[in-house]
């Protein structure tokens, strides 16, 4: 049964908003796919952004997104269209979530990721499934603008894009750290 999930979830399309594996992540993710007991279902490899809030998930829209380190001209080039909702910035580190074929092997991987620095991981199930999120713990999240007006100088704004691209570079540091010990 597992093997045929697995078969099944990586010959379907990618669904993602972006639509393709970030680059940063891609090598790690092909490694854990040819592992027998594991297959990835979703993956980011930390992204710094910009997103307007919706009333769902759904409804966020995406005003800059970035999987690489941002300059803040790229950023501001985005805002010359401003939403009238409230608008964030974001830094999200590495997630990824894995398929597991028992609790051992997902456990394994739990405490790989751990050792990596990802310590905002741990193991859940979804209906049949065994799933291991992998997880960084350095998040940034600050409200930029309300209804269609900048709350925050360049200042503040270049300040928090130099911190957010220093959290993407230890998180690209842990990718490595735990490809090398997958």
């Amino acid at each position: 049964m597992f093997n045929k999930e697995k078969q099944i979830q990586l010959s379907r399309a990618d669904f993602s908003k972006k639509g393709s594996i970030d680059s940063k992540i891609k090598k790690l993710v092909d490694k854990i796919n040819s592992k027998k007991d594991y297959y990835t279902t979703s993956s980011c490899s930390g992204r710094i952004m910009l997103i307007a809030e919706g009333k769902t998930k759904r409804d966020a829209k995406w005003i800059f997104v970035s999987h690489n380190k941002a300059k803040l001209a790229e950023m501001k080039k985005s805002l010359k269209k401003m939403p009238k909702e409230t608008l964030w910035f974001k830094f999200e580190p590495m997630i990824l979530h894995v398929c597991c074929d028992s609790i051992d092997s997902a456990q394994k991987m739990v405490d790989l990721a751990k050792q990596s620095g990802f310590k905002h991981s741990g193991i859940m199930s979804s209906g049949k499934r065994i799933i291991a999120e992998l997880r960084g713990t350095d998040f940034i999240s600050a409200p930029v603008a309300f209804s269609g007006k900048m709350s925050v100088d360049n200042n503040y704004l270049k300040r928090i894009l130099i911190e957010a691209n220093k959290k993407l570079e230890k998180n690209y540091e842990k990718i490595k750290k735990f490809m090398a010990c997958f």
